[in-house]
């Protein structure tokens, strides 16, 4: 069992409790390590991702904000502040702007490129967002969620046979994909 204590020494205690959906926690210990130490900008990075995933986007951008203010070269705070902005809907060219950054920072890095889809998905860019699940499922072909949102790009942009096919091998990996991401307004 890990303590408030190993979490806050690792890059991702957000993460570890994400994997088990207790964003409550989550955000309590990240909340705490800020406590012992507001310059912390790994706990600010895990908060906002534990509140992104929660749904609180003002929350989530104001701490990957704070975090990017102490550490501005963190690839993780400016894709998770990608995230954020595009699960809420707004702010798409600034999201645009963050994945960018963060992949300048961590080139073919595969959350980002799977990010990225999202933000080109939500922007109507559907060839682009292809071609960043493209990019993300290289790196793991066994990504659901690019495999997922490539789908949904593909259907918009008129290839029924491709979209389809993409969303079924998602279904295949992760059965219950199409919930997550409905709750992020893609479908």
């Amino acid at each position: 069992m890990q303590t408030l204590a190993s979490l806050t020494e690792t890059s991702s205690p957000a993460k570890w409790y994400d994997e088990r959906s207790d964003f409550d926690h989550a955000i309590a210990d990240c909340t705490e390590a800020i406590r012992l130490n507001p310059k912390n900008a790994d706990a600010l990075d895990n908060r906002c991702y534990a509140y992104g995933d929660r749904g609180q986007f003002e929350q989530a951008i104001a701490d990957c904000d704070a975090a990017l203010r102490l550490s501005p070269g963190n690839a993780d705070a400016l894709n998770n502040r990608c995230w954020a902005r595009t699960v809420a809907g707004r702010d798409l060219p600034l999201a645009l702007a963050d994945c960018d950054a963060s992949l300048r920072l961590r080139p073919g890095n595969g959350n980002a490129l799977n990010t990225r889809c999202a933000v080109q998905l939500k922007s109507g860019a559907f060839d682009r967002a292809i071609a960043d699940c493209a990019a993300a499922l290289e790196k793991n072909p066994k990504d659901a969620d690019s495999l997922y949102v490539r789908g949904i790009a593909k259907l918009k942009s008129g290839d029924t046979t491709g979209g389809e096919a993409d969303i079924a091998a998602a279904k295949a990996i992760k059965a219950d994909i199409t919930d997550g991401w409905a709750r992020y307004g893609v479908k």
